[in-house]
């Protein structure tokens, strides 16, 4: 998968990337509502170049920060799990106050340039433009005499409930692991930064919760996989409010931890 900047596309030449079935969106978590998104483009009868358009760091972190409980995949994580279904082309939008400011009309423009947009697949709930003032009716409108096929994909449901980032991320903050798995049909896995692990008093390793950027089970202990030196290592943690407590020696070097289910809540 080629992954660019969006610079790279405002300054493509008209048509540079060739016809595409393109998808737009946050993409947070790449749950299974996303992932039927991404299918679109992928399996189509075409052969068309798929493409998504999709922004980091999520929009709602410049917006509504004091709700924000973290994201759900790290920025790696979301380049591997978006290569594995698929996408060759990832435009990658650095979201930023300014960029927000963009209006649809002008967002559009610049992409049709870039590309002969065949296919282009959205949410039943998509909204893009200044203050998200456009949806898919205005789009709808735009892709008129462009020879495009515009498919809006429905709502996927879990446990009779739409499935979401938010739903998602929710169901990270309540300790409700398998309902996450189950809804990101993946495993949840939480990077752990290499500065953020230290060795307590009594010789256990400690990990600096305030470190980690993605969403975070509640208090307690859970059962969970390890990943270290490039081996998976199975094993507990226990979550306080300002750490989390491994049940592994000190010399391990903790890449990441996969959370298994909840065990105990409360430390």
């Amino acid at each position: 998968m080629k992954i660019i900047k969006w610079h790279e596309i405002v300054e493509a030449k008209n048509n540079y990337f060739g016809e595409v079935a393109l998808t737009i969106g946050v993409f947070d978590g790449i749950h299974i509502g996303h992932q039927s998104l991404i299918k679109e483009i992928v399996n189509n009868s075409d052969k068309l170049l798929p493409v998504m358009i999709t922004f980091f760091p999520n929009p709602i972190q410049l917006f509504n920060t004091n709700n924000y409980a973290g994201d759900i995949l790290s920025i790696n994580q979301k380049y591997r799990r978006i290569e594995s279904l698929g996408v060759h082309l990832l435009i990658m939008i650095d979201f930023s106050l300014d960029f927000s400011k963009m209006s649809a009309e002008s967002f559009f423009k610049i992409i049709s340039t870039a590309f002969i947009i065949k296919k282009i697949v959205v949410g039943y709930n998509f909204h893009f433009g200044r203050e998200k003032n456009a949806d898919v009716n205005q789009l709808t409108e735009m892709i008129k005499g462009k020879n495009s096929i515009l498919k809006v994909i429905k709502a996927v449901k879990y446990k009779g409930e739409i499935v979401s980032s938010t739903k998602v991320r929710s169901a990270i903050v309540k300790g409700k692991i398998q309902d996450v798995k189950n809804m990101l049909a993946d495993d949840y896995i939480v990077e752990i930064p290499d500065n953020s692990i230290k060795t307590s008093k009594d010789n256990k390793i400690v990990i600096n919760r305030k470190s980690i950027k993605q969403a975070l089970p509640p208090k307690g202990s859970y059962l969970c996989r390890f990943t270290a030196y490039n081996k998976k290592i199975e094993g507990t943690c226990k979550f306080n409010e300002n750490e989390i407590i491994c049940s592994l020696i000190p010399d391990i070097s903790i890449k990441s931890i996969c959370f298994i289910k909840q065990l105990g809540k409360g430390v």
